[in-house]
């Protein structure tokens, strides 16, 4: 039986609890105080896996889209979503998945290749 305890899985979890009940977790749910959270939580992340997710992903915004030279946060708030805050809001979650999820890319199995240690 495959390990369910894994990075990846865990990733998802969160990402997908941010996304239906952010108010649970951030103290004031607009664009910015998201993507910030977002952003510390995969440099988080990069610590674990060697792995520069943030750099990463403004590379592939930009590779797969309008050539900028902005970061993930602010591609997906101005050029994604015409600085429509709640349009962002729902993008952010939209593309990271989609990075996340690209075969190019790889980082869902490098992900699950890192076991979460479970404490009793």
């Amino acid at each position: 039986m495959k390990d369910n305890n894994n990075l990846y899985n865990s990733f998802v979890y969160f990402l997908n609890l941010l996304e239906e009940k952010p108010a649970f977790i951030l103290a004031k749910v607009n664009y910015r105080t998201l993507s910030s959270f977002i952003e510390g939580y995969l440099s988080a992340i990069e610590v674990m896996t060697r792995f520069n997710i943030n750099h990463s992903f403004t590379l592939w915004l930009n590779n797969n889209g309008q050539r900028t030279s902005l970061i993930w946060t602010e591609y997906i708030l101005v050029i994604i979503s015409n600085d429509d805050d709640e349009v962002a809001r729902k993008k952010i979650f939209i593309k990271i998945k989609e990075f996340f999820n690209d075969p190019e890319v790889d980082l869902k199995k490098k992900l699950e290749s890192v076991n979460i240690p479970l404490e009793n």
